[in-house]
């Protein structure tokens, strides 16, 4: 369902008559499903979803702004001002709940606010100081880094836009993914192979995306002979 062209060829009241309609069907066919397997759905993979086994905490969703006060007060229990440099962040943290490069420029701040309607965000644009010294940065960039932190499990990830800062403006040759397993990569490798990969034939670029296990004798340069 192409949504944009829906819009534009149905008034407003229409599209939602057969938004309903599809979410109507496709709980009915759930509730089929469940009947059949004696009381429990089983998971399927669809155009857009991806089940994941034995996750049952719906992640990156809004459902879970109740938890974002209690995991801020979490992050501050472990999180120090003064033990990190904010400013080494500059250009170089991707938050994924921006999929832009960490600043602390007003527009930055405010684009947090946009996303997350964050009380502290809010606090910190009320009393924005446009010429901040050192400590005042430090305590800035402080508490936009924990509210990027503290909202970033229940927003969207924007993957997309992220990668695109990667492997366009950064322009990326080596990515290595640090976790227990290689999500991210293949994710990566898709990306790649879509969108980048003529031009990087082209231009005669080669990319590595790596896993810091899967492949830790290439990242760690362990070479053979």
């Amino acid at each position: 369902l192409n949504l944009g062209e829906v819009l534009k060829q149905n008034p407003l009241s229409v599209v939602i008559t057969q938004l309903e309609g599809i979410v109507r069907e496709c709980l009915a066919k759930a509730e089929d499903r469940k009947r059949a397997s004696g009381g429990r759905a089983s998971l399927e993979r669809g155009v857009a979803t991806v089940p994941l086994p034995g996750i049952d905490v719906p992640f990156h969703s809004s459902l879970l702004l109740p938890g974002v006060a209690p995991f801020r007060e979490c992050l501050l229990t472990y999180m120090r001002p003064q033990a990190i440099n904010v400013n080494r962040l500059i250009g170089k943290y991707i938050p994924n709940l921006t999929g832009q490069a960490f600043s602390l420029a007003k527009p930055y701040f405010e684009a947090v606010l946009d996303r997350t309607n964050s009380p502290k965000i809010k606090q910190v644009l009320k009393n924005w100081n446009p010429n901040p010294n050192a400590a005042e940065q430090q305590q800035m960039g402080f508490v936009l880094l924990v509210e990027l932190l503290a909202y970033q499990f229940a927003s969207p990830v924007l993957w997309i836009q992220t990668q695109d800062l990667f492997f366009m403006d950064y322009e990326v040759r080596r990515l290595v993914e640090i976790g227990p397993g290689p999500t991210l990569t293949g994710m990566a490798q898709r990306t790649l192979a879509l969108k980048f990969q003529t031009a990087d034939q082209a231009r005669n670029i080669k990319r590595d995306v790596l896993h810091v296990i899967k492949d830790a004798a290439v990242v760690q340069f362990e070479l053979q002979g």
